[in-house]
């Protein structure tokens, strides 16, 4: 069975996109335009789950929820925003560390980043020799 990863994003292209490219990396994707992820995410339990930040529900507030819940704060959340701005940059990819985030990319991701991720969530040590 191939690893699920849930994708929070508010753009259904964004989400389509992700979608496709995690598919041909070997994932299982669920797609979350609404900020339903803290439901999602305990009702499919999946690998990895990446949340735009600026979605209907704040994106790090969504993090919290899942970090905060012993049922899904073990499940590794990968933030994702399009900043235009690389102080702006630095203060939100702080902020999302600090409240659990195992990573933070910025959009456009790089073509590389969903096969990076299914070689992660396939072998965890991977990720864990990261931190």
């Amino acid at each position: 069975m191939k690893p699920t990863i849930l994708i929070s994003d508010d753009d259904p292209q964004m989400c389509g996109a992700l979608s496709r490219a995690a598919k041909r990396a070997g994932l299982q994707a669920i797609c979350d335009l609404t900020s339903e992820v803290y439901q999602l995410a305990k009702r499919h339990h999946p690998a990895t789950i990446l949340i735009d930040i600026n979605q209907n529900v704040n994106g790090i507030e969504l993090l919290q929820a899942l970090k905060s819940d012993p049922e899904t704060q073990s499940i590794r959340v990968v933030m994702m925003s399009a900043i235009d701005s690389s102080m702006r940059h630095v203060l939100i990819r702080r902020d999302c560390l600090k409240a659990g985030a195992d990573e933070f990319e910025l959009k456009p991701l790089d073509p590389d980043f969903m096969t990076r991720l299914a070689t992660r969530v396939s072998e965890p040590e991977i990720w864990a020799s990261k931190k």
